[in-house]
C-alpha cells in the first residue's frame, strides 16, 4: 500500500514539471485598470522585491502565497 502511495504521490508531483506555467506582467493594463487621468494612482507606492534563492526548493505556489501575503497588507497607515 505504501509503494502505491508513493507511486501516485511521484505522478502528482511531476504533473508541474510537465506542463510549466509561466506568469507575465502587463504593465499597460495595470495603467489602464489603476491610472486614471486627473485621479491619482490606486496602486501602493511601496515596492517590495520577493527573493527567490534556490529556485527548485520554492515552488510557484509558495512564492505566490508570499507575494498574495505582501498584497493583502494595508500600507496606509
Amino acid at each position: 500500500m505504501t509503494k502505491v502511495w508513493f507511486a501516485i504521490s511521484w505522478i502528482l508531483d511531476q504533473f508541474p514539471k510537465w506542463l510549466p506555467v509561466n506568469r507575465e506582467t502587463y504593465l499597460d493594463r495595470l495603467a489602464l485598470r489603476y491610472d486614471r487621468e486627473g485621479e491619482p494612482s490606486q496602486l501602493a507606492d511601496v515596492d517590495i522585491f520577493v527573493s527567490i534563492v534556490d529556485p527548485p526548493k520554492e515552488t510557484p505556489l509558495g512564492t505566490a502565497n508570499t507575494v498574495v501575503s505582501i498584497l493583502a497588507v494595508d500600507y496606509s497607515g
